[in-house]
């Protein structure tokens, strides 16, 4: 938005959260949100994940996070 009010001023962009690095992981992302709801598809909207799905979700090696994006 700056650059279009004042296409000559120099805008300086702080990205102190590594936002544009994470923007690079949206496909990785995407792939860990369908495994996991697959995981999830019979649990009820709002409802607690039962404690004994928890462990099978934490040790699928398909989910396994591989890089901290915040």
């Amino acid at each position: 938005m700056p650059k279009i009010l004042k296409p000559q001023a120099r805008v300086i962009y702080n990205d102190f959260d590594n936002y544009t690095e994470a923007l690079q992981y949206i496909d990785d992302i995407n792939v860990l949100r369908e495994l996991l709801l697959k995981q999830l598809i019979d649990i009820e909207k709002g409802s607690k994940i039962p404690k004994s799905l928890k462990p099978k979700i934490i040790k699928n090696p398909s989910l396994k996070i591989k890089k901290r994006y915040y």
